[in-house]
């Protein structure tokens, strides 16, 4: 039986992020249904240069989802909520754990870095009834602003924040 010796495996390239992490301005939260939605979304920002996270980009055979959905949150100075009724219905474990993450990101930076954006089909009752404090997080509206708009928008506030190594100055101060 062979051994594979340690000096010889090469990780994927997400394994590799520990040496030298990539950093991202936005971190994508989303259920599998709206995924038209967010592509068209993804395309704007980057038509925008803003560097997006997300998952399906990110993953090569072997790699570990958790581990990567994890570098991504870390790595990224917000995370972009897209909620929608099959967000609040589905309520997967991922899209949970991705939530619970920037919550307590938000905590540790002390920085406001959920950005919700409510598609058309969702609305404040609903929201409400899966997540209290989503309701009181200022939100882009899908009913009122196109994918354009709303990379633009990311792009102003992307700008008025400062270096993404502020949040996470925070954070390894707290540590």
């Amino acid at each position: 039986k062979k051994m594979i010796r340690p000096d010889t495996f090469s990780p994927c390239q997400h394994c590799m992020h520990n040496k030298e992490p990539k950093r991202w301005d936005v971190f994508i939260c989303h259920v599998r249904e709206d995924e038209e939605y967010i592509v068209q979304l993804k395309e704007a920002f980057v038509r925008e240069k803003i560097d997006v996270f997300f998952a399906k980009d990110e993953l090569s055979w072997g790699c570990e989802l958790h581990r990567v959905i994890n570098d991504g949150l870390r790595d990224s100075k917000y995370g972009l909520v897209v909620l929608s009724k099959q967000f609040v219905s589905k309520c997967s474990k991922w899209t949970s754990s991705e939530l619970s993450s920037l919550y307590s990101k938000s905590r540790l930076t002390s920085q406001d870095c959920i950005l919700p954006i409510w598609k058309r089909d969702i609305t404040e009752a609903e929201l409400g009834a899966f997540d209290m404090t989503l309701v009181g997080i200022h939100a882009l509206k899908e009913e009122e602003m196109s994918v354009n708009q709303m990379a633009i928008e990311l792009k102003k506030k992307l700008r008025s924040v400062g270096c993404w190594g502020c949040s996470m100055r925070k954070l390894k101060q707290s540590e």
